[in-house]
């Protein structure tokens, strides 16, 4: 547990307003490093540890393509087959890869902003800690979906596309991004008329939300199962997450939309599906907790764009409103998770298990 907690204000003490002189980029790179050695070289930890090291195994037998595909999506099978073509004896060739893919997408996605610490420290109490250890294909897909966000900041719509194409490769529920297309075409009436933009969100909206409730009970999305059961019980603390980024879009919603002419309506589309979710997730809980996971990147950008353009006194105020929420996160993951214990504690690692083993 003492681990989780000494990462936490490691970050939260470099992600402070004050400034570090030379040290500025290697920090930041340095904690990448770290991150990538605690998802990647990960031992015996996280809650898809079991699942997907009963998916490694099928892989060796496969005879033909449906066989590949019924498996898992093909980006991830194929990092499989290559773990297996080189012989590496377990799943932390594939873990790696996962999260290098995930952090390099998270390093070029706020590398736009020049500030790589602040986004750690917004996303380290649940995306990266459970989700990048815990829904090892999604978390992947997230990194992607990265690629695409910025592709509808630069509106460029080959970015955009290659992004959720190469996400849907490794989970098929980050299909529904597409539905963000029509924010990279600046001339289309949703952008600039009120009442197509709502009808198009509330149609939109319904529409995907309609496809993956059928999927889950088809169960052609499930989440890792650990008792047969796919569960979502911390679905509205994961939610409420979400509340420091809402109340600062609104409160600043004009700066967003001077400032961002081009995209501000992409915020406002956020919004209302974060909205949605909420009032969706005491009926449809496992659906929400799905979707929500995709919506990390909402935080980030309004928290970062906020705190590059305050005062320092607004910079500490922001800085303390997520300290303070992420670290109540943290604690009751920490205590009162239901598979917290069994899952991620103690923390393992190949590294330096290897390390103590050889001497």
């Amino acid at each position: 547990m003492a681990f989780y907690i000494i990462i936490w204000f490691f970050i939260s003490f470099f992600s402070l307003p004050f400034n570090i002189g030379r040290y500025s980029k290697i920090i930041p790179l340095l904690f990448l490093f770290l991150l990538f050695l605690y998802t990647g070289l990960r031992f015996e930890v996280g809650g898809d540890w079991d699942s997907y090291l009963y998916k490694y195994d099928k892989y060796n037998y496969i005879n033909n393509f449906s066989d590949f595909i019924s498996i898992s999506e093909p980006g991830y099978g194929l990092i499989n087959l290559l773990s297996i073509y080189f012989n590496v004896d377990g799943i932390y060739f594939v873990n790696s890869c996962c999260a290098l893919i995930f952090y390099l997408n998270f390093y070029f996605f706020n590398k736009r902003f020049k500030n790589i610490l602040f986004p750690l420290f917004v996303c380290f109490t649940y995306t990266i800690i459970v989700v990048t250890t815990g829904y090892t294909r999604q978390s992947v897909a997230m990194g992607f979906i990265l690629l695409a966000i910025s592709g509808v900041l630069d509106q460029n719509k080959i970015k955009f596309f290659l992004g959720v194409f190469l996400a849907v490769l490794f989970h098929n529920t980050a299909f529904l991004f597409l539905i963000f297309s029509p924010f990279l075409f600046k001339n289309l009436k949703i952008n600039n008329n009120d009442f197509l933009f709502y009808l198009y969100s509330v149609f939109s909206i319904s529409f995907i939300l309609v496809l993956l409730y059928f999927a889950t009970l088809g169960e052609l999305n499930s989440y890792t199962e650990t008792d047969g059961k796919m569960s979502s019980g911390g679905v509205y603390m994961r939610l409420l997450m979400h509340v420091i980024p809402i109340l600062y879009y609104i409160y600043y919603r004009p700066y967003f939309l001077s400032n961002f002419p081009l995209f501000y309506r992409f915020f406002d589309y956020n919004l209302i599906f974060i909205v949605v979710m909420f009032f969706l997730a005491s009926f449809l809980s496992t659906l929400v907790d799905r979707l929500n996971l995709y919506f990390f990147y909402f935080d980030i950008l309004v928290l970062l764009f906020v705190y590059i353009k305050s005062t320092l006194e607004k910079k500490i105020l922001c800085w303390v409103l997520v300290f303070v929420s992420n670290s109540v996160v943290l604690i009751l993951w920490l205590n009162f998770g239901k598979w917290t214990a069994l899952k991620w504690i103690p923390y393992q690692n190949y590294f330096s298990n290897y390390i103590l083993n050889f001497f």
